[in-house]
């Protein structure tokens, strides 16, 4: 070891100074660029700072941008009514009226008569000096109010049955009362069943004439109107069948094409004539027929001038304008329903090529020229309507 040479010790030190003085050199030069740095940057955000102000004051000091903003205001509150004018223009769908008719309760009522003659009837004799009625205080005197009671209960029916027999002041009494009840009568649905067995024994024993079961066969489509006997739809449909079938062969076509257009000339033209063809839901041929002749001569009677044919009353509908501002989506739905009602349940598409085109042709009319935004009245419906014919159109007319 040389005497001159450093310790240990003393070599770290060295060592460990030399490095704090190039560490303070090096951190001397970058911090001076790093300020250097650091004040350009200081100094734009204060000129970008400063420029936004005074950007910010002249602006609300200035009147032109002040009266601009009212112009604005003014422009949208203008642009607001003019929409709200066009939305309260628009017809709602709650506009129309639901499908409904009131078949009973208008008929003239007949006088009412006095039935003095009821207290002297056997009927009611026989209640007299009962020990029933003496303990259940009933006053069988009082014939009318004494009736009513077995009316209301159902037992005058049942004394009627057990008996085998009526008087005639009380059968005029019973069916006077059940005529002054306003709506239809309560032995609706006897008469809707009796009617019906009357139909189905023709074979055995005709009772009806061929224009009486015509007649038969509108009352009972037009019974299918009032809502109050929306209960008894089995039963019409049963009577329906049966009154269908009443017919030969040889009386069928006819019958069926004087029905069609007895119906078309009364029923209105609304959603109750869709009710009134929607009604028929048998899938034999005589209701298929019946269906699509009453859903065509309907069609006919809808439009301001005749028409005599199938090709004619489509031609027609092809030419209505859906674009038009006038134009009534309300009666073109109700157009679409009775033409797909009366085209597939005929037997024209075997027959006649040309009517599936035309068919076509309005149902893409309809399909793609009525935009998704019309918020017109019945617009939606008459879209959707004639886009899912259509698709189910394009396999028919493939397959032929």
């Amino acid at each position: 070891m040389v005497m001159d040479d450093p310790l240990d010790f003393e070599e770290e030190d060295l060592l460990l100074s030399n490095t704090r003085a190039t560490t303070k050199r090096r951190r001397k030069v970058i911090g001076l660029d790093d300020l250097l740095t650091d004040y350009c940057i200081e100094k734009k955000k204060f000129v970008h700072c400063k420029s936004k102000r005074s950007n910010a004051s002249k602006a609300y000091n200035s009147d032109e941008e002040d009266k601009k903003m009212r112009e604005n205001e003014i422009t949208f509150c203008k642009f607001v009514n003019n929409c709200q004018k066009q939305v309260n223009e628009i017809d709602t769908e709650d506009d129309v009226s639901l499908w409904g008719q009131k078949v009973f309760g208008q008929q003239k009522l007949p006088p009412v008569p006095e039935f003095s003659g009821l207290g002297n009837c056997n009927l009611l004799q026989s209640f007299s000096g009962n020990e029933l009625t003496s303990a259940f205080d009933v006053n069988v005197g009082q014939g009318d109010t004494f009736l009513e009671g077995l009316l209301i209960n159902g037992w005058l029916s049942t004394l009627a049955f057990r008996s085998g027999f009526v008087e005639d002041p009380i059968a005029t009494w019973t069916l006077q009362k059940n005529s002054l009840c306003e709506g239809p009568p309560g032995n609706i649905s006897s008469w809707i069943r009796v009617l019906s067995a009357c139909c189905q024994i023709r074979n055995v024993r005709p009772i009806f004439s061929t224009s009486e079961a015509e007649e038969f066969l509108i009352i009972v489509i037009f019974l299918f109107l009032d809502r109050q006997l929306q209960g008894l739809a089995l039963i019409l449909s049963a009577c329906l069948q049966s009154i269908i079938y009443f017919f030969s062969e040889s009386e069928w076509n006819v019958s069926c094409m004087k029905v069609a257009e007895s119906i078309a000339h009364r029923v209105p033209k609304d959603l109750n004539c869709l009710r009134i063809v929607e009604c028929i839901t048998g899938v034999d041929n005589r209701s298929k027929h019946l269906r699509s002749q009453l859903a065509l001569q309907i069609l006919m009677k809808c439009f301001d001038r005749k028409v005599t044919d199938v090709k004619e009353t489509l031609e027609l509908l092809i030419s209505t304008n859906v674009k038009e501002k006038s134009c009534n989506f309300f009666k073109l739905y109700i157009y679409l329903v009775l033409a797909d009602n009366f085209l597939l349940s005929s037997h024209l598409f075997e027959e006649r090529p040309v009517i599936i085109d035309m068919w076509c042709k309005y149902l893409r009319n309809c399909s793609s020229q009525i935009t998704s935004t019309d918020w017109r009245s019945y617009a939606s419906k008459v879209r959707n309507k004639a886009s899912y014919l259509l698709q189910n159109m394009i396999p028919r007319r493939n397959s032929e």
